[in-house]
């Protein structure tokens, strides 16, 4: 959510810019992005669009935003979703909900994960793909910005074939 917000400017590019970075805590939108350059200019341009001009970001606003972003990479994940064999969709719903060691029994219980084996298989995929990785201190977390939130906001569990 927002913190510190500016009202939208757009009487200049240069001065849009500035009220767009000054307007919103960062650490919201980084969270959502994971810092990555591309994700959070789009992330700020669907908060551009959902905050009238002379308007602040508020969360209302950043939930509008957010929905349509996600409602905008709905195909893009739709097919990740799709290519994705069980087991690793077993691993990304889990690693959406919580980043972490899935490769621990307590992890893999907590998330009824398939064997050590399965799992060890389905993150070298995904880390593979890039839609996982593992940060230094061994945990992995969902790389693909904002594929974690598409999944625990779509239930895609209900997508999982039969």
């Amino acid at each position: 959510m927002p913190g510190k917000l500016l009202v939208r400017s757009a009487s200049s590019v240069s001065s849009s810019t500035i009220a767009l970075r000054d307007r919103f805590d960062r650490g919201a939108s980084s969270s959502m992005t994971g810092g990555h350059p591309y994700a959070t200019q789009e992330l700020c341009y669907f908060l551009w669009e959902a905050t009238p001009e002379g308007a602040q970001v508020d969360a209302e606003r950043y939930e509008v935003a957010t929905t349509e972003l996600l409602r905008s990479e709905h195909a893009h994940f739709g097919l990740i979703w799709e290519k994705a064999a069980k087991a690793q969709r077993l691993v990304l719903q889990a690693l959406a909900r919580e980043p972490g060691r899935p490769l621990s029994s307590d992890y893999r219980r907590r998330y009824k994960l398939p064997a050590a084996s399965s799992v060890q298989r389905a993150l070298e995929a995904l880390v593979k793909d890039e839609l996982a990785s593992r940060d230094g201190k061994g945990e992995y977390r969902i790389a693909e910005p904002f594929l974690a939130e598409w999944i625990r906001r779509n239930d895609v569990e209900d997508m999982r074939p039969r």
